[in-house]
C-alpha cells in the first residue's frame, strides 16, 4: 500500500513539473557567434572631440577609458534561418546597443552610404553632411538603446582631426550630466571594418 502511495505521489510530482516547464518559442531562438571586437573612439557630442583629444576628459579620466570596445556578433534565427549582425558594448549596468542589422535591409545601408559619401568631394561641406543626415535619419534599427526620437547615427566632423565620423546616439541611460553627451564615433576605417565583417558573415 505504501509503495502504491509513493508511486502515486511521485507520478503527480513529475506531471506537475512537466506542466510548469515554460514552453520555448523557437521562432525567437538565435544561434550567435562572435565576429570581432573593434576598439573605437569615445566621443563628446557637445565638444565634437574624440575623448582622446579632449583636454577636459584626459585631465579627469585614465587615458585607456578614451576608447570603447564594440562587439560584433552574427546571429541566425533557428526557426527561419534569417541572419542579422548586432553591434553593442557591454557594461555592468546594461548593454549599449548600437543596432541590429539584417542582410539587404535599409538599416545596413548606413555604413555603405557613409563609406561612399566620404569618397566624394562635396561630402566635405556642411551642406553635404546635412543632406546625408537627412537621408539616414529614418533608418532606425529595431533593437538599440537609441532614444526613439533620435536617429541611430549621424555624420559629424571631429574638430581636432577635421575628419568625418559616424556618431551613434546610443547611450547608457544611467549616465547623467556631462557624461550623457558621451557616445562613440566611427572613423571611415572603423566603418570599413564593420562592413567587411558583416559581408563576410552573410557570404558564409
Amino acid at each position: 500500500m505504501k509503495y502504491k502511495i509513493l508511486t502515486l505521489v511521485t507520478s503527480v510530482f513529475l506531471l506537475s513539473s512537466c506542466a510548469s516547464t515554460p514552453k520555448i518559442n523557437t521562432q525567437s531562438v538565435m544561434d550567435c557567434t562572435g565576429l570581432g571586437v573593434i576598439e573605437v573612439n569615445g566621443f563628446d557630442k557637445n565638444s565634437h572631440l574624440f575623448n582622446k583629444n579632449d583636454p577636459y576628459y584626459i585631465k579627469r579620466y585614465a587615458p585607456h577609458t578614451a576608447f570603447e570596445e564594440v562587439k560584433v556578433i552574427g546571429c541566425t534565427n533557428v526557426s527561419s534561418g534569417e541572419r542579422l549582425v548586432r553591434l553593442y558594448t557591454p557594461t555592468y549596468r546594461q548593454d549599449i546597443k548600437y543596432g541590429s542589422y539584417y542582410h539587404n535591409q535599409s538599416q545596413q545601408q548606413i555604413f555603405q552610404l557613409f563609406i561612399s559619401s566620404t569618397a566624394s568631394s562635396h561630402s566635405t561641406t556642411q551642406q553635404g553632411y546635412q543632406t546625408f543626415n537627412q537621408r539616414i535619419a529614418a533608418l532606425k534599427s529595431q533593437s538599440s538603446t537609441v532614444p526613439k526620437d533620435q536617429p541611430d547615427w549621424y555624420v559629424d566632423i571631429e574638430k581636432s582631426s577635421n575628419q568625418p565620423i559616424l556618431v551613434s546616439n546610443a547611450r547608457d541611460s544611467a549616465m547623467l550630466g556631462l557624461m550623457a553627451n558621451r557616445t562613440i564615433a566611427l572613423t571611415k576605417d572603423d566603418v570599413l571594418e564593420i562592413n567587411t565583417l558583416m559581408t563576410e558573415y552573410w557570404e558564409q
